[in-house]
């Protein structure tokens, strides 16, 4: 077995209530270090080594599955995010990346079970209300787009993220969705924001 002292966890010290759960988190968060600093494959083989010596874990599964995110190839953080959600149905940051990568893909059913899923889990977190506006604005569903934008405003999203999306810029030009969008910018992002995405 892989030395305890590797991953930064030294057996002299009183461990923790929940050991496995504090080792997971740590060598989770070595492997994201060592992905911030560009040292790929020492981060995948951090990992690779954990999972076969120690045990697989949902937040080291996730911690590979973003960086193969970062680097473009979605197929791989598919898979690791995966592994990640068969090991902990519950890790929030999975499920939104994966439900991410769905909606990219056009595959709404798959992006819509897994965004309403980290919506519930992670209701504070702005990004994914968003994510389930676009959704629904790509199934034409303006009252839920609504919705969700309005549910994304609440906990801090700014409007004047919107401009810098070509697809808002279509969605605020649409007859059934722009009604939607327009008001919702003139109450909470001003006329600036909404002539942005009104022009060519």
């Amino acid at each position: 077995m892989v030395s305890f002292l590797l991953f930064g966890v030294s057996l002299a010290t009183q461990p923790p209530a929940d050991y496995r759960a504090h080792l997971h988190s740590q060598v989770a968060l070595n492997v994201s270090q060592l992905a911030a600093q560009g040292q790929t494959q020492q981060a995948l083989d951090l990992a690779s080594m954990f999972s076969s010596q120690v045990e697989p874990a949902a937040p080291i599964s996730y911690e590979v599955g973003l960086l193969y995110n970062r680097l473009g190839d979605m197929d791989l953080a598919l898979t690791h995010y995966n592994e990640a959600l068969k090991l902990n149905p519950n890790s929030a940051p999975a499920r939104y990346d994966r439900g991410e990568i769905h909606l990219l893909r056009g595959e709404l059913d798959r992006a819509e079970e897994d965004l309403v899923v980290a919506a519930t889990l992670s209701p504070e977190h702005w990004a994914v209300h968003m994510r389930l506006a676009e959704l629904t604005a790509l199934q034409n569903k303006p009252n839920e787009m609504e919705a969700h934008l309005l549910a994304a405003l609440r906990e801090g999203l700014d409007l004047s993220l919107l401009t810098t999306s070509p697809k808002w810029k279509v969605w605020a030009n649409d007859d059934v969705l722009g009604p939607k969008i327009t008001r919702i910018i003139l109450v909470y992002g001003g006329e600036n924001v909404l002539d942005q995405l009104r022009s060519p």
